[in-house]
């Protein structure tokens, strides 16, 4: 659903033709994408961006693996800032009209690796759109509406030269890059957006 690289101000572009069809994801157009992790105009809203909040996350680490985790099956951060609940799937009884922006910078360690494979790997699940960049390059696709999917990637088979990617043909040990991870909450009610 996005190109492969993200655009001049750090945001995913919309990749396929139309609109208003499952194939396009039941995007509206190019244009009402564009809008979803832009910051919005209060003089304007649109059905495409009302607001934007900042929401805070805790993840947990292992003590014994050292994996990083957030996970949770009930992320509506916008319930308690949206108390207006006509704009809520009333049947669910939550806000599902929002996206995520989750950035942060990522230091690459393939020392991390040891014998009983890598250590850099990455999951992701989402019911929606998931997308994943590093330094700007898309690393995972799971965009769409569709039930609860998983996929990942492995920086240690990118620093390998295993993966080769345009724009990101290897990951140094050491070095710092950018990382990015955009959502979309849409699978309750199939709206245009």
């Amino acid at each position: 659903m996005v190109k492969n690289k993200l655009d001049a101000a750090g945001k995913p572009v919309y990749n396929l033709s139309g609109g208003n069809t499952n194939a396009s994801g039941q995007i509206a157009s190019a244009a009402s994408f564009a809008n979803w992790y832009r910051d919005c105009n209060a003089a304007t809203p649109t059905l495409t961006c009302v607001q934007s909040y900042t929401v805070p996350i805790t993840a947990s680490v292992n003590s014994l693996t050292q994996v990083l985790t957030y996970s949770n099956s009930f992320y509506f951060p916008i319930d308690t800032l949206t108390p207006d609940k006509s704009v809520w799937d009333v049947s669910k009884n939550h806000n599902y009209h929002f996206t995520s922006e989750l950035e942060f910078l990522l230091a690459y360690d393939g020392a991390a690796a040891d014998g009983n494979g890598a250590k850099n790997k990455f999951s992701f699940t989402g019911d929606d759109d998931v997308w994943v960049f590093i330094n700007g390059q898309l690393m995972l696709d799971l965009g769409g509406i569709h039930p609860a999917a998983t996929n990942g990637f492995d920086l240690d088979l990118l620093a390998a030269g295993l993966l080769g990617l345009d724009g990101l043909m290897g990951i140094t040990n050491g070095e710092i890059y950018s990382f990015k991870m955009f959502h979309a909450e849409r699978h309750t009610q199939r709206i245009q957006r």
